[in-house]
């Protein structure tokens, strides 16, 4: 699980983490990456700090090309699935999103750029209470 953990009061990962739990999901077979603050960020943790090679991302379905572009350009083995629960409301506007952060995450994949909360390796063959909140 990659999200935006970086204030006390916001908790992505934590979220994920008991909706899985409460599908039945234990703790031992879910890794946390609490520093994944943009999709750039997330996939260069994936593959730098957790030691990845192949992924498999849910996201939603505006969002996914990059997701995937992002991932393949990082070196990952990496495919995707469109987990769009509903259709979201101004769509357009997603579409405007999308269009800067494809922008910007092709500025990210060709100019180095190191992720915004760096940290010691994770690797996800090993034990995942490592990466959850002590």
């Amino acid at each position: 699980m990659s999200g935006d953990h970086a204030q006390k009061g916001y908790d992505e990962v934590n979220a994920m983490k008991k909706y899985l739990n409460k599908k039945g999901v234990p703790d031992s077979v879910i890794f946390l990456d609490h520093a994944g603050l943009d999709t750039y960020d997330s996939m260069f943790r994936a593959k730098n700090i957790f030691q990845v090679d192949t992924a498999l991302v849910f996201t939603q379905e505006f969002h996914l090309p990059r997701a995937l572009y992002i991932g393949k350009n990082m070196g990952l083995n990496i495919n995707g699935v469109i987990a769009d629960a509903r259709i979201y409301e101004g769509n357009s506007h997603f579409k405007r999103r999308e269009w800067a952060a494809n922008i910007k995450a092709w500025m990210e994949i060709n100019v180095e750029n190191p992720p915004k909360i760096d940290g010691s390796a994770i690797p996800i063959t090993g034990k995942s209470q490592l990466s959850h909140d002590k």
